[in-house]
């Protein structure tokens, strides 16, 4: 299916009139006759009588029980028991979906194309926002080339999937099938927490297969039986209204698996305590998130130090967490991770770094960081979060100061750093007065790294400003397109004028969200071992 075809199945949710209009003219000129398989499937008992345990969703009657717009009202029949759509139309609005809304379930349905064509079923939706494609999952109906595909995975944009980590051997491998035209057939989807199983005229084509957890959302959603709309060219083809039918749509809803201890795994490490950056007190510019805070788990990657993979949404109350080396050698890192400020991936570009930097004797806090509103509509609202934000970093440098005799830190050694959002932040924090201080302990920095960062539109006007700079070290990857390696070059370029110690490096490999790089390059996973010996190069880590 084109891109664009799921993005609309998401949005006919909003239709919910219906008053059946019986088109039957227009499906007699358009549907082949197969009279002897409109009949109840051969010793499977009475048509849309559901065995023991199921429900009929479709009552073989009418609509009871579906969401329709106008448009899927003008674009669907029942005749015989069974469903029909078989004409053309130019949009994704005539599909039909559930009032019901569904978590886990085993799903029955008989489906038959009278002609070559292309649909799809619909269940729970999805966590990354896929442009063009939707926010649903769809099990793939077609009768050439994608029989069975999950349609997020076919659709996923590079850019998420390298910064997921996704690799290809990781994804849903479906035998390919071809169903025969003018037949019904069968299949079976069973989905519970976020294992999904397939099975096609009895034959088993996806055995528990694993979504990924930053891929399907866990929440009920209702399902939904697409209408395809026309497609033009290609291998269904010059004009194909995509004729679909539908019979026997049973539904098992089973309970959810009742989760048991948390286990970590041998790999995983502890981590140190985690403590409120403000104290018992509010943060300053406090501002109100509509949603609680949440964490998402995802699979550790290979090499990881902590073993984990955590991602961190609707952060209000900020914390800290700091890494004490067995022999300090008197550096101080305040590490903002990454997340475009919606996230903080406090794992896998903090605790990571954290713990591969305690070997090497320097001391890091691991700074959770307030996420951003998700209306950002009103005037100067992301100038407001950003000096929030700003003064969380502010306050964990200071922290580290305001502890240095206790954790054998120089004061005048404490640096930031930050992946791709969070160097945004460490470049706001370094190269801009603190805001609002309430301390005579100082929140600006000594040094920065910034590792992928996101460069601030003000960052050459607040070089320019003729304030002192303090050092900072920068890697990026050529073929990064969320924070493109061009712009790096530019504010280094920007420092050099200015005088600024600096270092700049750019790996042919990485993309974008590399972290410690492992898995991503040779050169590219060498980064931190860069870090620590620009660090003694410039004088900040004194053997």
């Amino acid at each position: 299916m084109a891109k664009s075809e799921m993005y609309m199945s998401g949005v006919i949710m909003n239709g919910i009139h219906m008053k059946l209009k019986p088109i039957i003219v227009v499906f007699t000129l358009i549907m082949p006759l197969v009279v002897s398989q409109q009949l109840a499937r051969a010793g499977d008992g009475e048509l849309n009588v559901p065995p023991e345990g199921f429900t009929a969703i479709f009552n073989g009657k009418d609509l009871t029980g579906w969401h329709t717009s106008h448009d899927a009202l003008d674009n669907w029949l029942v005749e015989d028991g069974v469903l029909k759509s078989p004409g053309l139309v130019e949009h994704y609005r005539a599909s039909l979906v559930t009032k019901k809304h569904y978590r886990d379930f085993i799903l029955m349905v008989d489906f038959r194309m009278p002609a070559i064509s292309d649909s799809g079923i619909c269940f729970r939706r999805l966590i990354p926002k896929i442009q063009g494609f939707g926010d649903m999952e769809q099990f793939n109906l077609r009768s050439t080339g994608g029989m069975g595909h999950l349609e997020s995975y076919y659709f996923l944009h590079n850019g998420i999937a390298r910064r997921m980590g996704l690799k290809s051997e990781q994804e849903p491998q479906v035998r390919h099938i071809e169903p025969e035209v003018g037949v019904w057939h069968t299949v079976k989807l069973t989905m519970r927490g976020r294992t999904f199983s397939a099975e096609y005229d009895g034959e088993v084509i996806l055995d528990r297969f694993q979504f990924h957890d930053w891929m399907m959302n866990m929440e009920p959603a209702p399902i939904l039986l697409q209408k395809h709309m026309v497609v033009r060219g290609g291998s269904l083809g010059a004009e194909n209204p995509c004729p679909i039918e539908f019979r026997n749509v049973f539904i098992k809803e089973l309970e959810p698996d009742k989760p048991g201890p948390s286990v970590a795994s041998p790999q995983t490490k502890a981590m140190p305590q985690e403590l409120p950056l403000w104290g018992k007190g509010t943060p300053v510019y406090a501002f109100p998130l509509a949603d609680k805070e949440q964490v998402r788990s995802h699979r550790g990657h290979a090499g990881s130090p902590s073993g984990m993979n955590r991602a961190f949404s609707s952060v209000s109350m900020p914390t800290y967490s700091i890494h004490r080396p067995a022999k300090p050698n008197g550096v101080g890192l305040v590490i903002c991770p990454g997340g475009g400020f919606r996230d903080v991936w406090i794992d896998r570009e903090g605790h990571d770094l954290a713990l591969w930097l305690k070997d090497h004797n320097v001391t890091s806090l691991v700074l959770k960081y307030r996420t951003r509103p998700a209306d950002l509509s009103r005037p100067n609202a992301w100038q407001d979060y950003q000096r929030a934000v700003r003064a969380d970093g502010a306050q964990a440098i200071r922290i580290l100061r305001q502890q240095a005799k206790a954790l054998g830190l120089q004061t005048d050694k404490i640096g930031i750093c930050g992946f791709s959002a969070g160097g945004y932040l460490a470049i706001s924090c370094a190269l801009q007065d603190e805001p609002k201080p309430d301390s005579q302990v100082s929140g600006m920095s000594d040094f920065a790294g910034l590792f992928y960062p996101g460069i601030p539109d003000e960052a050459k006007q607040w070089i320019d400003n003729g304030k002192e700079i303090c050092p900072m070290f920068i890697v990026n990857a050529r073929v990064d397109k969320l924070t493109p390696v061009g712009k790096c070059v530019d504010f280094y370029a920007s420092l050099l004028r200015a005088g600024v110690n600096a270092e700049l490096h750019v790996f042919n490999r990485g993309s974008h969200g590399f972290g410690m790089g492992q898995g991503r390059g040779q050169s590219v996973a060498m980064w931190p071992a860069s870090f620590v010996a620009w660090l003694r190069d410039a004088d900040i880590i004194a053997d």
